[in-house]
Order: C-alpha cells, then sequence, then structure tokens
C-alpha cells in the first residue's frame, strides 16, 4: 500500500473501518514492506523485511482503557481503533503509531521493547505474571515480530462498539524512531531478587552494542548456532537487560537460526 503522506494512510484505515465484515474474510495488512528475494526459504519472514513506517499493537482482555494508552504517549499522533472481538465489556483494539521515518526489523524491536517498558511503568503487566494483582495492559506480544500480520480495521460484531479514534490533537507529532533509540528507556534494574551472576552496568543501555550483538548473533556460522545464541543472552545480560527483556529478545532473535525449534528450546 502506497500513500502519498500519513493523512491519506489514516484516510485509508478509517475508510477500512467503516466496512462491516466477518473476521475470516476480512483482509490482512502487515507493517513491513517485504522483499520476497532477500532471503532464501522465506518470502515474508523477518530476514525479508525492507523497512516499517508504522508501530502496531493489539490489546486484548486488559485493564488499559484506549483513551488512557493514548495518554501515556501524548507527544505521538496514532490511531487508535476496535478490532472485530471487541466489547464495552472485554477490550479488544489496535494501536497503530505512524513514524516520520522508516526503520529496519531490528529497529521496529528496539520500539516496541520501550512500549513495553513504558506500559510497566505505568504499572500494568505485560504478558502472564502469576500471582501478580496489577492490572494487565493486554498487550498481545505474539504480535510483537515486525513481520506479523494484521485484519484491516472493520466494524466490530457489535457496531455499537465501534470506535475510531485518529489521535492528532494539537502537539502530537509523527514519532521519531531515531530519537528513541538514543534515549531508550528499557530499564537496567533487574526484576529478580538473585544475586547477579555478573556485574549490571548503571546508566542506559548501549542500544548500538545490543544491535552489533544481534548482528553478530545472525551472522554466526553453520554449527556453531547455540553456542552464538548463548554468547548473545550473556552479552544482553552485560548490557544491562533484565531476564523478562532477554527471554522476549531471545524469542525474537531465535527465528533468524538457522534451527529455529533449538533455539527456542534452549531460551529457558
Amino acid at each position: 500500500l502506497s500513500c502519498d503522506n500519513i493523512d491519506r494512510f489514516v484516510h485509508f484505515l478509517r475508510l477500512c473501518h467503516g466496512r462491516s465484515v466477518p473476521k475470516e474474510s476480512n483482509w490482512l495488512i502487515a507493517p513491513a514492506l517485504f522483499d520476497p528475494g532477500k532471503a532464501v526459504g522465506t518470502h515474508r519472514g523477518n530476514a525479508n523485511i525492507v523497512s516499517l513506517r508504522s508501530l502496531w499493537l493489539d490489546f486484548e482482555n486488559g485493564d488499559l482503557p484506549p483513551a488512557e494508552f493514548a495518554a501515556l504517549f501524548p507527544q505521538y499522533r496514532m490511531v487508535i481503533t476496535n478490532t472485530s472481538n471487541h466489547t464495552a465489556k472485554k477490550l479488544r483494539y489496535r494501536v497503530i503509531i505512524p513514524m516520520n521515518q522508516s526503520v529496519t526489523g531490528e529497529g521496529y524491536d528496539l520500539l516496541y521493547a520501550n512500549i513495553i517498558q513504558r506500559l510497566k511503568d505505568a504499572g500494568y503487566t505485560v504478558g502472564t505474571m502469576k500471582n501478580s494483582s496489577a492490572p494487565r495492559s493486554g498487550l498481545d506480544t505474539r504480535k510483537r515480530p515486525p513481520s506479523s500480520l494484521f485484519k484491516l480495521p472493520s466494524q466490530a460484531h457489535i457496531p455499537g462498539d465501534s470506535f475510531f479514534h485518529d489521535h492528532n490533537e494539537t502537539g502530537r507529532t509523527l514519532l521519531d524512531p531515531m530519537l528513541w533509540v538514543e534515549n531508550s528507556i528499557v530499564p537496567i534494574q533487574p526484576e529478580y531478587d538473585e544475586e547477579p551472576i555478573v556485574d549490571i552496568p548503571l546508566g542506559p543501555i548501549d542500544m548500538v552494542a545490543v544491535f552489533n550483538a544481534t548482528r553478530e548473533w545472525r551472522n554466526t556460522p553453520p554449527d556453531h548456532g547455540g553456542e552464538g545464541f548463548w554468547r548473545l543472552s550473556l552479552t544482553l545480560f552485560k548490557l544491562g537487560m533484565t531476564l523478562d527483556e532477554i527471554k522476549d529478545m531471545l524469542e525474537i532473535e531465535a527465528e533468524h537460526g538457522r534451527h529455529p525449534i533449538q533455539r527456542k528450546a534452549q531460551i529457558k
């Protein structure tokens, strides 16, 4: 889909939202632009991504109202709309945050990680948290990979519960991904009481070092996947990531290995 500016892109989304179509018949859209010839054995995987220009987030059955999410990021333009199964009692909605420039798949991963941390800072849990009394964000992290597909906006099954909000109020502007990379809010404090096996650095996480570590892992020679994956995990820990953040990162990076199933089994 090619739009000459963000306003026309949002207009397209709004037109799609006006349709009443069964979920199974709705068309799919990906945030990413793919090059089918960029990787061997896959046409629409993470390795085929050329660039992304907007961040897509799905929320299901959480305690975070759409308006409150918008209030957490008052400086950025965003579209928040219902998904097909949304009801007033069971929140299911999507957030689309356009950016002022394109990013790579790795950059998209970093932006997503910062969104997760902002939700945690606001007091919401992300993912399955046992024995937690904190409110749930409802963020569906299964849609975190930048190659994910999403249903186009449409009316909810209960039309009266449908909504489409273009948060473009005065003071909001397009998200600058490079500014986020340079001022990452991913935390440095460990979330566990165990003694760390290495010193955790004080200060912001060096995201350039994170990018270099993932690039080195993706270039691991054949037959050294297990060793390279382990080395990546240690590097992320030394850079100050928490165990939960490392796990999330490894889940994504496993897909870039020659044997994703083996790498995922290695994460625990």
